[in-house]
């Protein structure tokens, strides 16, 4: 358990999925895992070079 302000919680939250949405390809996936050590988001996007 963290404890983190809710607006900053948002805030962060809506600009991890909105990158990983913006940088992904066309009809690509997003997939948003979260467990008890970590809270991960994968795209298809392109890798990075």
């Amino acid at each position: 358990m963290i404890e983190i302000n809710e607006t900053m919680a948002y805030v962060l939250f809506n600009n991890l999925i909105s990158n990983a949405i913006k940088h992904n390809i066309e009809s690509g996936k997003l997939v948003m895992t979260l467990t008890n050590e970590y809270f991960e988001i994968k795209n298809t996007g392109e890798p990075n070079h």
